[in-house]
Parts: structure tokens; sequence; C-alpha cells
């Protein structure tokens, strides 16, 4: 986690959340100004809480070896020539508002659009 000043989110609305940092004048996705969950998290959240640490860990390693067995990699090129490095794909993605999405959406397609 990059340095500097960070806030440890207020109470416990969710355990998986216990220990969850978000970092100091950098916008969070996952939560709002106050530490909560934004409500496009919450049903996520549960569902993970759900699973138990245990049962998560094992699913992110299940991925994680998904990766490695089917060959997803990326170059990473330098004097002494192009090294393969495993690609670390992040467990959790990133949650859009509908609303968001939406507007987003209407942009590819205006793009598409465009090429066409």
């Amino acid at each position: 986690m990059a340095k500097g000043n960070h806030k440890k989110i207020r109470g416990r609305p969710h355990n998986l959340l216990e220990h969850y940092q978000p970092i100091d004048g950098v916008v969070d996705e996952m939560v709002d100004v106050s530490g909560n969950p934004r409500p496009v998290w919450k049903d996520f959240i549960e569902a993970l809480e759900e699973l138990g640490p245990e049962k998560l860990a094992q699913r992110f390693a299940r991925a994680d070896q998904y990766l490695r067995d089917a060959g997803v990699y990326y170059r990473v090129y330098d004097k002494a020539g192009a090294n393969e490095r495993e690609w670390p794909l992040a467990h959790v993605p990133l949650l859009i508002e509908e609303q968001e999405w939406a507007a987003i959406s209407a942009g590819l397609v205006q793009r598409a659009e465009l090429f066409e």
C-alpha cells in the first residue's frame, strides 16, 4: 500500500473491511468519506463475507492458479531482453453504479458508431 496518511474505517460495518484503510486524499470507489461501503458494494461485500476467510482465500488461490495454468502473462522489456511475468489481476472487481455505467455505455456506443 502507498505510504501516507491512512484512516481506519469507523466502527465495524463489515468484518471483511475491519482492517481496510483508505488512503487520504485518494477517491475510494468502495467506501464513502465516512468509511461506509457505497451502496453498489454492500451486496458484494456481504457475499464475500458469507464465504468466510478460508473459502475466499481458496477461491482467490484457484483464480491465480487458473491464470498460471492458462499461461496468462505479460512481457517486460529491458536491456537484457524480454522477461515474462505473471499477470497480477485483482481478485475484487471494480463495481460501477448503474447510472454511471449508462453514461459509459452511451459513450462506447457513440464511439463504435463513429468507427463504422
